[in-house]
């Protein structure tokens, strides 16, 4: 776990994240890289449309506010409680919103 000012760097590949859509009941999965790195956190993930990277600073232990400005535009949350392996929060992009869930991978 991170902790706000924490300097441990954690890097996960080939994690896997879901995401869910307001007005459907399938969701999707992909796989994703999570670094975590001094209250920063790096979510990166191919899309259709070309490589996806949401960059974001820790506003409290385990609870991070991201944005996309390249390829997408976005923004989301993401929220972590203590030790476990997954992390749940909000996003928005390009008109769209939805929630995701993060199931972080061994660390590399």
């Amino acid at each position: 776990m991170t902790f706000l000012g924490e300097t441990k760097l954690a890097i996960y590949r080939n994690s896997e994240m879901t995401m869910y859509y307001p007005e459907e009941l399938a969701s999707e999965t992909w796989p994703c890289d999570v670094r975590i790195d001094s209250g920063t956190i790096v979510v990166s993930y191919r899309s259709d449309d070309g490589p996806v990277v949401y960059r974001g600073t820790e506003i409290e232990p385990g609870h991070f506010k991201l944005t996309a400005t390249e390829v997408v535009t976005g923004r989301a949350t993401l929220h972590r409680f203590g030790d476990d392996e997954s992390f749940d929060g909000r996003w928005y992009e390009n008109g769209q919103v939805g929630m995701w869930q993060i199931d972080l991978a061994e660390l590399a």
